[in-house]
């Protein structure tokens, strides 16, 4: 029997201990400009974000365009952000040092 309360503890970083929205952003982004439709500010990124990537995309994508592809776009979306992790995100203030990380604020 472990001493320890826990053997694995897992964190989802997107937006609860990593600042990732510019990434998404600019994932989402290149996937929308590959498409044709056009890209969206940082902040409207950032209000569309929430509820999974597959919701990120019906978000962003303009209502007089819906019949498009939204799967197609999903995955275009997946590769763009798994091909540039963590350019531009960084972990919120204070949680390297909660989590005894070294990395000090690199996601």
């Amino acid at each position: 029997m472990s001493t320890r309360p826990f053997d694995l503890v897992l964190f989802d970083l997107d937006g609860t201990l990593a600042d990732t929205a510019l990434d998404i952003a600019h994932a989402l982004n290149v996937t929308l400009v590959e498409a044709g439709l056009p890209p969206h500010p940082i902040d409207t990124v950032i209000s569309y974000v929430g509820d999974g990537a597959a919701k990120l995309i019906e978000r962003a994508v303009p209502p007089s365009e819906k019949p498009r592809d939204l799967v197609g776009l999903l995955r275009r979306f997946v590769v763009h952000y798994q091909a540039r992790p963590c350019v531009e995100s960084r972990l919120y203030p204070g949680i390297a040092d909660l989590l005894g990380d070294s990395t000090h604020g690199r996601a």
